[in-house]
């Protein structure tokens, strides 16, 4: 082989290798936008997880609905939290305390935003979501605590 059909070789096995690299990054390329959307596209205001532990510490504190299935709830929650699973919250709107604050959450939102729109379709307006989710809480440093904690059925029952 000559040395200009080897250099030839190099150079198709090299634009080979930079275009498996660019196939395999495509997926998470193609991924990224809609993740990163999500937290961007709420219809709601932010709380910012040390503001929701400064007020949560305050009075009066605001409702704050965990949105996940009760094993994920029972794996980690924001201390205060109550579990109210995202399908399940229609049948709950009688429930939910119009006279504080509520602030939703999950883990990354995607629940977060289903829970909000049905909430704001019936009326709800001091509603907030999580910045960030429960991940947000988490990177911000603050304690998650493990277990059932609260429902909905306990927050009825305080009122009364």
């Amino acid at each position: 082989m000559t040395g200009t059909a080897k250099s030839r070789s190099y150079a198709v096995a090299g634009k080979a290798g930079v275009m498996w690299r660019w196939l395999t990054l495509l997926p998470l390329l193609v991924c990224l936008p809609p993740c990163a959307s999500i937290a961007r596209d709420f219809s709601t205001p932010a709380m910012f997880p040390q503001e929701l532990a400064r007020r949560m510490a305050g009075a009066p504190k605001p409702l704050v609905i965990d949105v996940r299935a009760p094993a994920e709830f029972r794996i980690g929650h924001v201390p205060g939290a109550v579990n109210l699973p995202e399908p399940s919250l229609e049948q709950h709107m009688g429930d939910l305390e119009v006279d504080r604050p509520i602030v939703l959450y999950c883990l990354y939102g995607h629940r977060t935003k289903l829970a909000e729109q049905l909430l704001i379709d019936h009326a709800i307006t001091d509603l907030y979501h999580l910045d960030g989710g429960l991940n947000g809480w988490k990177d911000a440093g603050l304690p998650t605590v493990k277990g059932s904690g609260g429902s909905i059925a306990g927050v009825v029952e305080d009122r009364k």
